[in-house]
C-alpha cells in the first residue's frame, strides 16, 4: 500500500485487526499509518521534511458493534437507566463519524485557512480546524537592527553596568554595544506589539577590551499574552530545544525556527556563555498574513524602468540613477542621488498594479569618506501616476536613517493600497542618497 511514483510522497493508511473484523474495528483496534517513499522523512524526528502537521480521520465507529458494548452498558447504565436495542436513536448516538482519505491541499494565498467538513452534523460535532499558511519569503528582519523595534519593547531580567537590554541590536557599535548580564537564570524579552510569525533569530556577541563575550547555547520561550509562556521544542517530542549560539564576539549565528513561532513576545534564556551572557540579535519573520514581503527592489523583480525620479546626479565620473536605489546594492555608485539637494526631489516606483504596501525600508550610502542618508521623508501615492495624495501617519513625517548603512523600517498601518509610490526626502545628512525596499503583498488575491 505504499505510494507509487505518481502519487504523493506520503500516503495515509491504517492498521487493524481482522480476527473479528467488525467487532475489532468498532472496539478501536484500528489506527493511523503514514507510509512514505524512502528518504522522505527526517531521520531525527520521523516526519516529512516539508510537512509540519497532518490530521487523519477515519470511518464511522459504531460502539454497539464492539466487543465492549454489553460490558459498558452494564457498568454505566444502572437502574433506573433503561434503553431498548431497537430504539432508532440508540445506534445514531453511538456512531462516531469520520472520513478516510489522503489529501494534498495547495492554498492560493497566505493567511489563516479553515478546513472543515461540509456535512452539517459532522461540522457541528467539531470536524473543523484552522491552518496557518505562510509565504516562503517570510524571512525579513523584524526591526532590532533598524530600530523599528523601539527601546521600550526590549526588557530583561537584569543587566551588567550600562549594558542595557535596548542595546541588544545586531551590528550595534560602540564601546558598550550589547545586552550583558552576569546573573544566572537570566533572560531578555522582545515585545513585537502584535502576534507575528517568527522564523528565526540571528545572534552576535560583543567585545570588552580584550575579552570575547557571547552566548554559546540558549533556549527560546514565547507567548501571545505575556502571561502564559511556552518553551520552543520544534518538531521534537522533547520539552524544549537547545539552540547553539556563537563561538566568538563578532560572528553572526542564524538559527531557524521550524516550524515557525506565532507569538507577540519572544524571550531568550542563555544556558551557556563565555565570561558573561552578552547578546546582539535580530528576529526574522513577517506579519500573520505574510503581507510584509519584499516586493522586489533588492531582488530586481521591480525592473529598472519601473523606477524614476525628479532628477539624478551624473558627471563624467559617475551616475547615481534612480534604478540604483536598491536596498543593499553594492558598487562604486550604489544609490539614487538627485541632481540638486532640495525638498522638491522625489524617487518614484511603479508597482504596475495596485498592491497592498505595509512598509518601507530605507538605507543611505557612503561614497569615499562621506556618509549620505535621508533623515526624514514624506510619502505620496497615486493610482494613475498623475493625481497624488500625500501620506501622513499621525500627522508626522517618516523618520529615516541615522547612518549610511543600517536599514530603517517604517511600517504603514493601516496598509497603503496604491500602484505608484513616491519618496520625498525632507532632511538629509550631507547630500540626499537613497536605497530602499518596499514591503507588501497582492492587494486582491483570488482563492
Amino acid at each position: 500500500m505504499a505510494p507509487t511514483e505518481d502519487e504523493f510522497d506520503c500516503k495515509a493508511w491504517a492498521y487493524f485487526s481482522d480476527v473479528d473484523l467488525e467487532r475489532d474495528m468498532h472496539s478501536g483496534l484500528i489506527g493511523p499509518l503514514l507510509i512514505c517513499h524512502a528518504n522522505t522523512l527526517n531521520p531525527a524526528h520521523g516526519r516529512q521534511v516539508s510537512v509540519q502537521e497532518f490530521a487523519l480521520l477515519f470511518t464511522i465507529f459504531d460502539e454497539t458493534k464492539s466487543w465492549y458494548f454489553t460490558e459498558n452498558v452494564e457498568r454505566n447504565c444502572k437502574t433506573p437507566c433503561n434503553f431498548q436495542m431497537e430504539d432508532p436513536t440508540l445506534k445514531e448516538n453511538y456512531r462516531f463519524h469520520g472520513v478516510f482519505e489522503t489529501l494534498e491541499m495547495i492554498p492560493s494565498r497566505a493567511g489563516i485557512w479553515r478546513v472543515e467538513c461540509l456535512i452539517g452534523e459532522h461540522l457541528q460535532a467539531g470536524m473543523s480546524t484552522l491552518f496557518l499558511v505562510y509565504s516562503k519569503q517570510c524571512q525579513i528582519p523584524l526591526g532590532m537592527a533598524s530600530g523599528s523595534i523601539r527601546d521600550f519593547q526590549i526588557t530583561a531580567s537584569g543587566h551588567y553596568g550600562q549594558w542595557a537590554p535596548n542595546l541588544a541590536r545586531l551590528h550595534y557599535s560602540g564601546s558598550i554595544n550589547a545586552w550583558s548580564t552576569k546573573e544566572p537564570f537570566s533572560w531578555i524579552k522582545v515585545d513585537l506589539l502584535a502576534p507575528m510569525i517568527v522564523h528565526g533569530i540571528k545572534t552576535q556577541g560583543a567585545r570588552q577590551k580584550f575579552s570575547s563575550l557571547y552566548i554559546s547555547q540558549f533556549i527560546i520561550m514565547y507567548s501571545l499574552d505575556g502571561k502564559k509562556w511556552l518553551s520552543y521544542q520544534g518538531n521534537s517530542t522533547g520539552t524544549l530545544m537547545v539552540f547553539f549560539g556563537n563561538v566568538d564576539s563578532s560572528g553572526i549565528k542564524h538559527n531557524s525556527f521550524n516550524p515557525p513561532i506565532i507569538a507577540r513576545y519572544i524571550r531568550l534564556h542563555p544556558t551557556h556563555s563565555s565570561i558573561r551572557s552578552t547578546l546582539r540579535m535580530e528576529l526574522m519573520g513577517c506579519d500573520l498574513n505574510s503581507c510584509s514581503i519584499p516586493l522586489g527592489m533588492e531582488s530586481k523583480v521591480i525592473s529598472d524602468t519601473q523606477i524614476t525620479a525628479s532628477s539624478y546626479f551624473t558627471n563624467m565620473f559617475a551616475t547615481w540613477s534612480p534604478s540604483q536605489a536598491r536596498l543593499h546594492l553594492q558598487g562604486r555608485t550604489n544609490a539614487w542621488r538627485p541632481q540638486v539637494n532640495d525638498p522638491k526631489q522625489w524617487l518614484q516606483v511603479d508597482l504596475q498594479k495596485t498592491m497592498k504596501v505595509t512598509g518601507i525600508i530605507t538605507q543611505g550610502v557612503k561614497s569615499l569618506f562621506t556618509s549620505m542618508f535621508v533623515k526624514e521623508f514624506l510619502i505620496s501615492s497615486s493610482q494613475d501616476g498623475h493625481h497624488w495624495t500625500q501620506i501622513l501617519y499621525n500627522g508626522k513625517v517618516f523618520q529615516g536613517n541615522q547612518d549610511s548603512s543600517t536599514p530603517m523600517v517604517n511600517s504603514l498601518d493601516p496598509p497603503l493600497l496604491t500602484r505608484y509610490l513616491r519618496i520625498h526626502p525632507q532632511i538629509w545628512e550631507h547630500q540626499i542618497a537613497l536605497r530602499l525596499e518596499i514591503l507588501g503583498c497582492e492587494a486582491q488575491q483570488q482563492y
